[in-house]
């Protein structure tokens, strides 16, 4: 047995106390050394010489960002989605390229979760979100301005730098729309609906028109327009008729420049025709068609929750490309003001934080390194007499000198920040380091080849998973009743659900838990099969709420 730490609940909050915890493994650290790390479950640390040492192996935090080729993705989502191994705490990751600490695409193999409590560092740069991890976690830093390495982060101090990659491998130049196509649900029409290619154009069965070119380079003209797809665009049609999709770009009755310039792209990239509708004071322009509505849903996304930066230019290194995009969205979307003293600030605001992280990458990649902030919004308010829901505002600013946003040419003069460059990377200096307890779910990836990825856009290594991967067993969590009713009510939960094998088999156990959790405030359901014994349905009224079958 070893002496653990972990945090219990008082009055006052979480607070720290020592407890007991079985010793389920012993590894050498170095083959050089002779030191040894033991491995205790559930809450992996343990004390030596009056010190708490940490042997998590899953080192951030629920929400962080981890850069995939198809966007910023929370890592806890990736875990989610990945698939289920015989180990619990395993996952194996499918076709998800993550961008690794060398600037190139690799693709993350396996995700990882389990229950740590203890000590987190909350590391915030300049400019960008920081990070949420454990402190034995290594990441890419420059200590004090040297050549970048990997370090724990327990090292980093104020005056160091975390490192941003530059990205180095590009994507693909030429959008083939049959593959883009092929792996969407295509609805239950009256009438079969397939894919017709002929001429280099595609379309579908059921449409009028002629469709849209099969293969369509990207170039800087069309990242302008998906950017102003993504600030202004949306796609609409009738969920029974194939013929009927159509994209719209709303703009002010003013902004007759912006409106030619979307009527002229469209025109130019795709052969399509548009049209105006006018309501008041704005124009909606509109070019009809179901492939061009798919096309442009399967790119960018379709409501202003979901929409991102296309895969194809947030993996392109072509600057004319990312600058287009970025051109094209600011002139949609994006908004100039002074700022104290000299200078203004070039921003945009968004719902989908996807977009907003893809564009402060498609920034960074330009070398230039702008302020990513959220706000945190009441989930609802009321307008003329309505309740109306709202979500968090994510934010991009870009301090500048002066700039312009012309329809024509959109340009800046970036203002001078407290960055360091190089050729592989942006190092950004650290504001602030602070430590907190933590009790819940931290995760990790695993990545083949480079054993990184960026994490809230830092270079972050893999930490250890090759001995995760290694392992021969599934971890369990020796408990007693009261530390599972301490553990939900530290999370924050409203009860226990008791499932999987059928919870009858460890009547005795769930009656133990069940009777304190119902003291505690606590709700207890069964999920079961229903097939209980007398005895056992006797024992249910003492704790149980509700049962599922």
């Amino acid at each position: 047995m070893a002496r653990f730490w972990e945090l219990s609940s008082r009055a006052s909050g979480p607070a720290p106390r020592f407890a007991w915890s079985p010793i389920t493994g012993v590894s050498r650290e170095s083959q050089d050394e002779t030191v040894y790390s033991f491995e205790c479950v559930p809450f992996h640390n343990y004390v030596a010489s009056d010190v708490v040492v940490h042997n998590c192996r899953y080192c951030f935090l629920p929400g962080t960002q981890i850069s995939t080729y198809e966007g910023h993705v929370a890592i806890d989502r990736i875990f989610a989605e990945s698939e289920a191994t015989s180990k619990a705490e395993v996952r194996k990751i499918r076709n998800r390229k993550v961008l690794t600490h060398r600037g190139r695409w690799r693709n993350a193999t396996k995700a990882f979760q389990h229950l740590y409590s203890g000590k987190i560092l909350r590391i915030r740069p300049f400019y960008l979100p920081g990070l949420d991890c454990t402190p034995d976690h290594h990441v890419f830093a420059s200590l004090g301005g040297k050549p970048v390495r990997k370090v724990r982060a327990s090292e980093l101090k104020l005056g160091d730098f975390l490192a941003v990659p530059r990205q180095r491998a590009g994507g693909n130049s030429t959008i083939e729309v049959k593959n883009l196509f092929a792996d969407l649900d295509v609805p239950n029409y009256k009438h079969a609906v397939r894919l017709d290619l002929s001429r280099g154009r595609i379309r579908w069965s059921s449409e009028r028109g002629r469709g849209i070119p099969a293969r369509i380079r990207l170039t800087a003209d069309l990242s302008r327009l998906l950017g102003y797809y993504c600030a202004e665009g949306s796609v609409n049609w009738h969920r029974r008729r194939a013929n009927s999709g159509a994209v719209w770009f709303s703009f002010g009755a003013h902004e007759e420049t912006r409106i030619r310039e979307v009527e002229r792209l469209l025109n130019e990239i795709f052969e399509a025709r548009t049209r105006r509708s006018r309501q008041v004071n704005r124009v909606a322009v509109i070019a009809s068609g179901a492939s061009l509505a798919t096309f442009f849903r399967s790119l960018c996304g379709e409501s202003s929750a979901t929409k991102h930066v296309p895969t194809a230019v947030l993996t392109s290194r072509n600057q004319d490309v990312l600058k287009g995009f970025v051109t094209g969205y600011f002139n949609g979307d994006g908004y100039l003001t002074r700022r104290r003293g000299n200078g203004y600030v070039l921003g945009s605001t968004s719902v989908s934080q996807r977009l907003t992280f893809g564009v402060a990458h498609l920034l960074l990649a330009l070398g230039e390194v702008p302020r990513v902030y959220r706000s945190r919004n009441k989930t609802s308010y009321e307008i003329e007499g309505r309740t109306v829901s709202r979500s968090d505002d994510h934010m991009i600013h870009l301090f500048v000198d002066e700039a312009s946003l012309d329809p024509e040419e959109i340009a800046w003069t970036s203002s001078n920040v407290r960055v360091l460059q190089n050729p592989d990377y942006l190092l950004i200096p650290i504001r602030s380091i602070e430590e907190s307890d933590y009790v819940g779910p931290v995760y990790n990836i695993e990545v083949e080849q480079d054993h990184s990825y960026t994490a809230n856009f830092m270079a972050v290594s893999n930490c250890q998973n090759a001995d995760i991967s290694q392992r021969r067993k599934v971890e369990g969590i020796e408990v007693e009743p009261q530390d599972v009713v301490r553990m939900t009510l530290e999370q924050g939960c409203q009860g226990l659900a008791y499932t999987y094998n059928q919870p009858t088999i460890f009547i005795e156990f769930a009656r133990d838990i069940g009777m304190r959790a119902r003291k505690a405030g606590l709700i207890n359901i069964f999920v079961s099969n229903g097939y209980d014994t007398p005895e056992t349905v006797a024992e249910m009224p003492k704790f149980l709420d509700c049962v599922t079958v």
